[in-house]
């Protein structure tokens, strides 16, 4: 035995669940595929009138055409009638862009949905012989008393008129024989006095639409309300049968309206939505520059990039409208940069090239060398002190910036005549200087002053991008 739910749809093979596996209420709508829930699904007229709920006859039963805009009244028209995208801008009148966007009656009589006309709706004395279908009149719907004898036909006023046992006594003269009395068949037409029988005399539905004269059928036959929506077949109620103003929106079905019903500049702004007053509503560059007010277009309107150099005047842009920084080296057009424009101190060492400076830009005369060869000068003064009787001492000369070798030319010399200075010895960054002290002489002290030139030291090029 197997349990209760052991069994999986992986289980079965193709094909195994046949009806009798299926217990009866099991399949619902959720079991049905997609494809199968269509009008397939039920047998053609299994559903009966009976079975459609109050409103549920749509736009299908009404002619194509058939309702026109004097059908509608004034706002029965709403935004839940109306088809996405039906609304175009060539039904737009010009100028239509205010609260007065729809006038009144624009919606026509073709917006109507099935079903939608009552007879609450019809003014008395609307429907004529002519907009019933035959044998549409029964006697339900003849009021009691309203068929005399002057109504009914000649053809009709035969014995077949009354049914058996119809005509009591009372009806008889005085000494007549009750129809008890008289064989069947025995009591024809002309035992009966003009107007002697009256709707009391008639069976109930025993008069039918065959039995009623032409032209019998009219307003006076039917009461007021008697047609209802049951009465009317498919397609019956055309425009000429509606009455000006009797379509309301309530008569409408969801989207039952398109583009081709809607005339051209009849829809306002006042028929439109809140949330339909949106940029979808107009087609892209549809609003031109003669429909924009002066001074309309603020800065939140405009999208990003959407202020293109075509758009800006000439000499439009002054110092105020550009951001600190703005202005960089690739916005500046070639020789644009004059000496009036850069500022005092601005331009520094780092500014310039290599070999960008020559002596004619110089305002004092430059150290020259052989061959355009680059040559740094440095010189200073360094005093000295003999300690006691020594006679010598070394000093050493450090230098504000180191040469690129020690191959520079340095030359010292003393303020005394005492004094001889040799170089001892040098490096990139400083020289020792040995002083000796010829004879014997009471200066014990003295200033060295000193020249050092040669090749200055190479620097990494520095790069200025801080506006590229």
């Amino acid at each position: 035995m197997l349990p209760d739910g052991s069994i999986g749809g992986s289980k079965l093979e193709d094909d195994a669940v046949a009806g009798r596996h299926i217990g009866a209420g099991e399949i619902t709508l959720e079991h049905l595929a997609a494809e199968v829930r269509s009008a397939e699904l039920l047998p053609d007229g299994s559903v009966s009138g009976n079975k459609l709920a109050d409103g549920s006859i749509g736009s299908h039963k009404l002619a194509a055409g058939s309702v026109y805009g004097g059908h509608l009244t004034p706002e029965a028209v709403d935004s839940r009638h109306i088809r996405s995208g039906s609304i175009t801008l060539k039904h737009l009148a010009e100028g239509t862009l205010t609260p007065d966007l729809l006038p009144d009656g624009s919606i026509s009589a073709a917006k109507l949905a099935e079903g939608s006309i009552g007879s609450f709706q019809l003014a008395p004395g609307s429907i004529y012989g002519g907009h019933l279908a035959s044998e549409a009149v029964d006697s339900r719907h003849i009021k009691s008393g309203s068929i005399a004898l002057k109504h009914l036909a000649e053809e009709v006023q035969t014995a077949d008129l009354l049914p058996d046992g119809s005509i009591g006594a009372a009806k008889l003269a005085e000494g007549s024989v009750g129809s008890f009395q008289l064989a069947p068949g025995s009591v024809y037409g002309g035992h009966l006095a003009s107007e002697a029988v009256d709707s009391r005399h008639i069976r109930i539905g025993s008069i039918t639409a065959e039995h009623l004269a032409e032209g019998t059928l009219n307003n006076d036959v039917l009461s007021a309300g008697s047609i209802d929506a049951e009465k009317l077949a498919d397609g019956a109620v055309h425009s000429h049968h509606l009455q000006p103003e009797s379509v309301y929106g309530e008569h409408l079905a969801d989207g039952i309206l398109e583009e081709r019903h809607l005339l051209p500049e009849t829809i306002k702004l006042a028929h439109l939505a809140e949330e339909v007053r949106s940029a979808d509503l107009l087609p892209d560059g549809s609003i031109t520059g003669i429909k924009l007010a002066s001074g309309s277009i603020g800065e939140e309107h405009l999208a990003e990039q959407a202020v293109g150099s075509s758009a800006i005047a000439d000499e439009a842009v002054d110092a105020a409208k550009l951001a600190p920084f703005a202005v960089q080296s690739r916005h500046l057009e070639e020789e644009s940069v004059q000496s009036h424009h850069i500022a005092a101190g601005a331009v520094t060492g780092d500014h310039l090239a290599q070999g960008a400076v020559s002596a004619e830009h110089l305002s004092f005369s430059p150290v020259q060398s052989a061959g355009n060869r680059q040559v740094l000068q440095q010189f200073g003064m360094t005093a000295f002190m003999f300690n006691g009787n020594a006679e010598s001492v070394e000093v050493t000369v450090t230098f504000d910036e180191g040469f690129g070798h020690t191959g520079y030319v340095f030359v010292a010399m003393t303020n005394q005549p005492y004094f001889l200075a040799t170089l001892k010895s040098r490096s990139a960054g400083e020289a020792v200087v040995h002083i000796h002290r010829l004879r014997e002489t009471p200066h014990f002290y003295g200033v060295l002053s000193w020249i050092a030139l040669g090749t200055p030291l190479v620097k990494p090029q520095v790069e200025h991008r801080a506006f590229d």
